[in-house]
């Protein structure tokens, strides 16, 4: 798997971008997921949400395994770099976690 180059910056902004035009239209008047991980593969800009950094990353390279993933916590600035594929696969099993809606269901 070949890493893009890329600055921190450069990746902030791709992430947001991404959460803006294809994440947030499908939360249908969800709450906001503060705090949430969003993880994002940069060349097809696929993408996984959760509350969890290592599930987020998990499930979107279950999907795509040679993704050059980037992860970052929505609505803060720090984006992460995540690990080889093998790092993440050894982790097993993992339920998923709805966004709750406005009234916290």
């Amino acid at each position: 798997m070949a890493r893009r180059a890329i600055t921190p910056a450069a990746a902030e902004a791709f992430g947001k971008a991404v959460y803006e035009c294809r994440v947030r239209p499908t939360l249908d008047g969800a709450a906001e997921p503060v705090g949430w991980f969003l993880s994002v593969d940069l060349a097809s800009e696929d993408w996984e949400l959760d509350e969890s950094l290592l599930k987020a990353a998990r499930r979107l390279r279950e999907r795509r395994p040679e993704a050059d993933v980037y992860t970052m916590r929505i609505r803060l600035t720090w984006p992460l770099i995540i690990p080889a594929p093998g790092a993440l696969q050894r982790a097993q099993g993992h339920k998923s976690r709805r966004i709750p809606d406005a009234n916290g269901v």
